[in-house]
């Protein structure tokens, strides 16, 4: 975030949120009280921002910051500091957790209801290489390439251009005259979803790459060595929130470099 903050010349907002918890469940029947540590709780919510703070000036020491604590749900205070912000940032899966990949339940909540483009960092994160965006024509995909093709410009790295379809239909391996068809339908859209974007990225280097993976390990494959993921979200709502695509949710598990989720223009964030 620091990085991003300084990149980008912006400022940036340390958030850390925490809750009080009093009452710890004996047994369903009986429940046990305890007065919350009102003055424990704030000094271990300050020192977790000095924490980072030091951490992070030795990054960018120039970066303007400033502190916020809440005490709130982690994603409700994180979707709220979204509604004035560029970009929110979040940790992503932990590696030494579950190899096939584990995310806690803030970062999905946070990028299913933020009102910014929202960056999940799992631990150890690949930070060099290309950016990878997935294309698939739609408006939530078109917010994706231009997040994308800026964040490639600004950073002077490939693009790499992802547009997938299945070999499959209904459990059915699709026959190879259908199947060539689907191929160069789908290089169509993929140059179509990337029309003018060259133009007005010209230092940008594009290459487009048309799979017939299934688009998770189609984008996990092309992303391997990236510096970052970019997908669209369509965010429909509050069930849009919450499921977000299997497409986007399964790649937030699993991906080895940070992902960057993009909502389209007017979605609903509310």
């Amino acid at each position: 975030a620091f990085a991003e903050a300084d990149a980008r010349h912006a400022r940036l907002v340390l958030v850390h949120a925490w809750q009080d918890d009093p009452i710890v469940p004996v047994a369903l029947w009986q429940p046990l009280y305890f007065p919350p540590d009102l003055e424990g709780a704030h000094a271990a919510a300050v020192e977790v921002l000095d924490a980072a703070v030091t951490l992070a000036e030795s990054v960018a020491p120039g970066v303007v910051h400033e502190r916020r604590l809440c005490r709130t749900p982690a994603h409700v205070a994180l979707v709220e500091a979204s509604h004035d912000a560029r970009l929110v940032v979040v940790g992503g899966r932990e590696r030494s957790r579950h190899e096939a990949g584990w995310l806690g339940p803030t970062p999905l909540r946070v990028v299913g209801r933020a009102s910014c483009p929202v960056v999940a960092v799992p631990t150890e994160p690949s930070l060099t290489g290309p950016v990878v965006v997935g294309v698939d024509g739609s408006a939530a995909s078109t917010e994706a390439v231009a997040f994308a093709f800026e964040e490639a410009s600004r950073t002077g790295v490939e693009l790499i251009a992802v547009h997938a379809f299945p070999l499959t239909f209904g459990g059915v391996v699709i026959e190879s005259p259908r199947l060539s068809e689907l191929h160069e339908e789908a290089r169509r859209e993929l140059g179509e979803g990337l029309a003018g974007w060259r133009e007005k990225f010209p230092d940008v280097h594009v290459t487009e790459l048309v799979s017939a993976e299934h688009p998770v390990r189609a984008l996990r494959l092309a992303s391997e060595t990236a510096r970052m993921l970019v997908l669209g979200t369509h965010g429909r709502g509050a069930l849009g929130r919450m499921l977000l695509g299997s497409v986007v949710a399964a790649v937030l598990r699993i991906a080895d470099c940070p992902v960057a989720v993009v909502h389209p223009a007017g979605a609903d964030h509310a």
